[in-house]
């Protein structure tokens, strides 16, 4: 894999490297770097190999040339306020438990089918009707995008009942099945929430037996 990155790099002339962490048609989990103009391209390229990226990030060596770069911005205080700004979709209100089990089987879904992460969150953000769904499928983009792993991002979005979500996102990630884990917090978040309608149906029933009686 290392080679044909470095292929990829060859034809792509000057460009930027990035460390990626992918998922290959066999369902193993790879990581190398890939040289090109960006980062959306980096995608595109290893894509092209059949490799389905989770994590894309500028390598190393690039970092102190971004450095020097950004040095100079500082003293008129506008490089603050942009770091404030990208890092403002973090601060989202968490989904519901129905709404995030919906964009996890449907994210689960579009994987299986060949889509890469990031590519998978902008479809699911452009179909979706809800507005925070949308802004939630940016961020966790955004985030991946910029080197967090999949469950690091999705930690970040998640209520403290919905940790588990992200544990098992990993899990299926280490495995070498980034849908199947999930899909399989999607299962546990569904289940969770048919036993809680059960529990408020059967707590509601005295009552509503004890009403009809004073009738």
């Amino acid at each position: 894999m290392a080679e044909a990155s470095a292929d990829m790099g060859r034809g792509a002339g000057a460009g930027l490297r990035f460390a990626y962490i992918a998922i290959d048609a066999a369902g193993k989990r790879r990581k190398g770097e890939v040289t090109a103009q960006d980062d959306q391209q980096a995608f595109a390229q290893l894509k092209g190999e059949g490799l389905h990226p989770v994590s894309l990030k500028a390598a190393t060596s690039s970092a102190p040339k971004s450095a020097k770069t950004s040095s100079k911005p500082r003293v008129s205080k506008p490089a603050p306020q942009a770091a404030a700004k990208a890092k403002a979709p973090t601060k989202l209100k968490p989904l519901s438990d129905r709404l995030l089990a919906e964009l996890l089987a449907n994210l689960g879904a579009l994987l299986r089918a060949g889509a890469d992460i990031r590519s998978a969150l902008a479809i699911l953000g452009a179909k979706s009707s809800d507005a925070r769904v949308d802004a939630m499928c940016q961020s966790l983009s955004a985030d991946i995008s910029g080197g967090l792993a999949v469950d690091q991002a999705l930690a970040d979005h998640l209520t403290q009942r919905q940790q588990f979500v992200a544990a098992i996102a990993a899990a299926g990630q280490a495995s070498g099945s980034l849908a199947a884990g999930v899909e399989r917090a999607a299962a546990i978040l569904e289940t969770r929430m048919k036993l809680r309608d059960q529990l408020v149906s059967a707590l509601s029933y005295p009552g509503s037996v004890e009403d009809t009686c004073k009738m």
